[in-house]
């Protein structure tokens, strides 16, 4: 169903998705091909398996069948309309989901079932706070530091909230990405 291919475009053949009881076709027979730097933008009625297609493309969706030829991980991001964020600091906001390599063996065993951990998108614990905060900036959120550490940014790296709750739904896209 899945397969990688380093540097390539987005290709899809007789891609058939069913629900994981494989009770219900979601799609059947989709053939398409995405060259390098076109974008596609996917629409449909809820429950019609657009987010479905994308956690096949992602390799997270195994029910069904064709091929699925894409980028390799190290070669593509998939970022969630609505990211996850950590219970925590800021800075375990940025780093999440990091990995120590110290870490006793940790895998990432503690995901649920089904979801993939891939170790190319992983920020490292070893991440100076100076360059945490230049990761905000990049990604426009540099007074967010600022704000939560009542005018020090790197106490604002260290500053537990709710971050669902305080970021708006763009920024919390940022910080993830």
């Amino acid at each position: 169903l899945f397969s990688t291919a380093p540097h390539a475009a987005l290709s899809i053949h007789n891609l058939t998705l069913t629900t994981p009881d494989f009770k219900r076709t979601l799609i059947r027979n989709l053939e398409m091909s995405i060259p390098e730097g076109e974008n596609l933008l996917i629409v449909g009625n809820s429950g019609a398996g657009k987010s479905s297609l994308l956690r096949a493309i992602a390799g997270l969706w195994t029910s069904g069948e064709g091929t699925i030829n894409r980028p390799s991980d190290q070669d593509v991001y998939f970022l969630p309309q609505r990211p996850y964020c950590a219970l925590g600091s800021l800075k375990d906001q940025l780093l999440y989901p990091s990995m120590d390599e110290n870490d006793n063996g940790s895998s990432g065993d503690d995901y649920p079932e089904g979801h993939r951990l891939s170790r190319s998108h992983l920020l490292r614990q070893s991440l100076s706070d100076e360059n945490l905060l230049k990761i905000l900036e990049q990604v426009d959120l540099a007074e967010l530091a600022h704000r939560s550490g009542d005018g020090d940014k790197v106490k604002g790296l260290y500053s537990v909230m709710d971050w669902s709750n305080t970021l708006s739904l763009g920024e919390q896209q940022r910080l993830a990405f």
